[in-house]
């Protein structure tokens, strides 16, 4: 486990020790723009809301800009070493096979990290299961296809792939973390 944090870059902790900054930046002029409005909500909502912009911010971080190599050299020099995207849902089965530790913790990260995103859309949002369904399938594309492309452009080659085993856990986590916030909810 400490190899695997060994190979983090300085600019990917950076990054994630902005997140608290930056989600403050954005929950402050959110709440400040509710209350010009006459909304000012409750200590335990602006609270809810600041977590769900850490949380967020985090995310996007981890997922996008984490395990960021320091030298793009040596990967995008040959091209058949660039990531290929996974589009075989049954392909998880090869990678357990081989490391079945290693590929169980990445399924259930992939599916847990997702569920207090749906809790979010459900309790703090209060969204429908139809909007949070297409939300919960928007998403995790668009944290694939990020990957996939080397964040739409902005790296020079791919660190990390697409993965349609993640896609699923992740929509899967979303739409379990929405039916637990809406049992919790009913009266």
């Amino acid at each position: 486990m400490l190899g695997y944090f060994s190979e983090i870059t300085f600019f990917s902790w950076m990054a994630l020790a902005f997140c608290p900054i930056l989600a403050a930046l954005v929950w402050g002029s959110q709440v400040a723009r509710r209350r010009a409005q006459g909304k000012d909500g409750s200590v335990k909502h602006n609270f809810i809301l600041y977590i769900f912009w850490l949380y967020v911010i985090a995310m996007t971080v981890m997922l996008t800009v984490w395990q960021m190599p320091a030298d793009f050299t040596g990967l995008c020099a040959n091209p058949s070493s660039a990531m290929q995207p996974n589009f075989d849902v049954w392909f998880f089965l090869v990678d357990f096979q081989h490391h079945p530790i290693s590929t169980s913790i990445q399924m259930l990260a992939n599916f847990l990290l997702f569920i207090p995103l749906g809790v979010f859309l459900q309790s703090l949002f209060k969204l429908s299961f139809g909007k949070s369904f297409l939300i919960g399938a928007g998403i995790p594309m668009l944290i694939e296809v990020s990957q996939w492309t080397a964040v739409f452009g902005l790296f020079p080659c791919n660190f990390r792939t697409f993965d349609i085993d993640d896609l699923i856990l992740n929509f899967l986590g979303i739409i379990l973390g929405w039916g637990i916030a809406r049992l919790i909810r009913k009266p």
